[in-house]
């Protein structure tokens, strides 16, 4: 009895096994759905463990370079940058609204990319795995697109190579937004001011400057309170930087040396006013000197001013 049960479970067995080898690539397909599985398991713990940002964007209007700074906040390394998707919105100075996709051009090596293209300029302490952005890592991320920029509105989207999406505007600074206020003068009656037709430090003098570190800052806007309006409608208030100890002093937003900022405050009219969020110069944001600045006078109808203040933000 023992014997034929063994027997016939030996002929079941053996026409299981001839069964599977007559049917082609049954066990490859077996073993495939398993090696699947496992892969798509992989690729889930990957995008799980992917988080990315953007911010310090630097925008200029008149000029066609859109740079910003890439976050790794995940866990997963960021690598294959061949296969990331950057896109642009951004107003052309020929075709109005339009969104752009650039692609990946490999190290900037101190130059902006060709046109339609986008760059990495430096990883922060790039020691570790150098070329890809680790986890606590940060990229700086040169950009060209096709037209200059007619307003200093943007929006970059990036998508990773395994589908993770982060979008920036240079109208919000998002969960990285903070702010920084130095008061060159503070609130008082009046200060006038015999302003000169050049562009010239605010009240002849050096005590309306500071060294401040704008490195996580993107964005500044000038408040100043007139007290008179005195000044002739020529006469504008505006900001400098300096990175090389005050010996150069260039327009906060377009980094035009011996220039006065495009982003200004009137002097000719009584009243608080204050200019608009306006980029930072991606060379202004490091450690340097910032002052007040202001032309189009005559040095004979002297504006009076209370508050004079620089805000910044990231």
């Amino acid at each position: 009895m023992g014997l034929s049960v063994a027997i016939s479970g030996g002929i079941i067995l053996t026409v299981f096994i001839l069964i599977l080898f007559s049917l082609p690539g049954l066990a490859d397909k077996m073993f495939s759905i398993g090696d699947t599985t496992t892969q798509v398991t992989q690729h889930e713990q990957e995008i799980s463990n992917t988080k990315i940002s953007m911010d310090h964007l630097s925008v200029l209007v008149g000029s066609s370079k859109v740079n910003f700074t890439l976050n790794n906040d995940g866990s997963e390394k960021l690598w294959n940058f061949i296969d990331f998707n950057l896109f642009i919105q951004y107003n052309g100075t020929i075709s109005k609204v339009r969104t752009q996709q650039l692609s990946y051009s490999g190290s900037c090596l101190g130059l902006a990319p060709a046109a339609g293209n986008w760059c990495i300029q430096s990883i922060t302490n790039d020691i570790t795995d150098p070329g890809i952005i680790n986890a606590g890592e940060a990229a700086t991320i040169w950009t060209q697109v096709s037209e200059n920029l007619a307003t200093n509105l943007a929006v970059i989207t990036m998508t990773t190579d395994n589908g993770v999406v982060s979008t920036v505007s240079t109208t919000t600074c998002g969960s990285f937004c903070y702010q920084m206020i130095w008061d060159a003068q503070a609130d008082q009656a009046s200060n006038p001011w015999a302003n000169p037709l050049a562009v010239t430090e605010f009240d002849g003098g050096v005590l309306f400057r500071t060294k401040i570190d704008l490195s996580d800052m993107t964005q500044w806007r000038l408040f100043d309170t007139t007290t008179n309006g005195n000044g002739l409608v020529t006469c504008i208030l505006g900001a400098q930087y300096s990175t090389d100890n005050a010996v150069t002093w260039r327009a906060l937003d377009n980094g035009t040396i011996g220039a006065g900022s495009a982003a200004n405050n009137s002097c000719d009219l009584t009243g608080d006013f204050i200019t608009p969020w306006t980029p930072l110069n991606s060379t202004a944001q490091s450690d340097v000197f910032v002052r007040v600045e202001g032309s189009g006078g005559n040095g004979v109808a002297n504006p009076g001013f209370g508050r004079i203040q620089l805000q910044f933000r990231s």
